[in-house]
């Protein structure tokens, strides 16, 4: 289990990540639990289901790597081939930037944390192509799991070479998280999320079909957020309706 403090003006706010089961948590605006593997009767909070495709790493490193769809294994190697280099904990501000821009560029929702204090409890893993940042993830970790928080890559619209590497070096970033994963002696690598829509316009339908590629397992867990503090919820709700205006 992992606990991160964070505070802004008064008010103290954690996020508890990978528990059982939520609890009251003393002291505190508002508790966030994710990843949470039990639904129970938390007063106060109403548990969110949370899907998403787990990898058993307890399995040895070889068996991990033949349930990996064939293809992809070959695109693993090819990453390799083509010199793409991947490198721990290196240049956050550059894989920010990253991330910022491809999710503009996606139209995606961005991750609602501050990555610089969520990358002090995980890994950043970049991937670079002759010294230039093409995809990067950010892990987060416990003694048991480790999670994709979140991922980018640059785009190189009408370079098919490019596009290719960038390709390659994604699902090469993947088997590296899950290398580390099993080196540190973790249990669980989780790919962090599953879409539950069947809409095949959704561009998550098809990250759906990406992540299943590495032959996990898809599971349902709960986030439950619960806040202490009325007035904090009333100001984290008035920001949240001027920012849809």
């Amino acid at each position: 289990m992992l606990e991160i403090e964070t505070k802004r003006f008064i008010f103290k706010k954690k996020n508890i990540w990978f528990s059982d089961s939520p609890f009251d948590v003393k002291g505190c605006s508002l508790v966030v639990f994710y990843v949470c593997k039990n639904k129970i009767d938390f007063p106060g909070a109403i548990p969110e289901e949370s899907p998403t495709i787990i990898i058993d790493l307890t399995q040895n490193l070889d068996t991990i790597w033949k349930n990996i769809e064939q293809r992809t294994r070959r695109y693993i190697k090819r990453a390799e081939k083509e010199g793409i280099e991947i490198r721990l904990n290196e240049n956050f501000k550059e894989f920010n930037e990253l991330y910022y821009r491809f999710v503009s560029q996606k139209g995606f929702e961005s991750f609602g944390e501050d990555l610089n204090i969520m990358r002090r409890y995980g890994t950043i893993l970049n991937a670079y192509k002759d010294n230039e940042l093409i995809a990067g993830l950010l892990t987060i970790e416990d003694h048991i799991h480790i999670r994709i928080l979140v991922g980018a890559s640059k785009r190189f619209e009408g370079d098919k070479k490019m596009s290719n590497l960038v390709s390659w070096a994604n699902r090469a970033l993947i088997w590296e998280a899950m290398r580390l994963g099993k080196e540190k002696g973790c249990k669980v690598f989780d790919l962090g999320g599953y879409y539950t829509g069947g809409d095949k316009n959704d561009p998550r339908y098809n990250i759906n079909l990406f992540k299943l590629k590495f032959g996990g397992n898809i599971v349902t867990y709960y986030k439950y957020i619960k806040y202490y503090s009325m007035l904090y919820k009333f100001i984290k709700t008035l920001l949240k309706k001027e920012k849809a205006l």
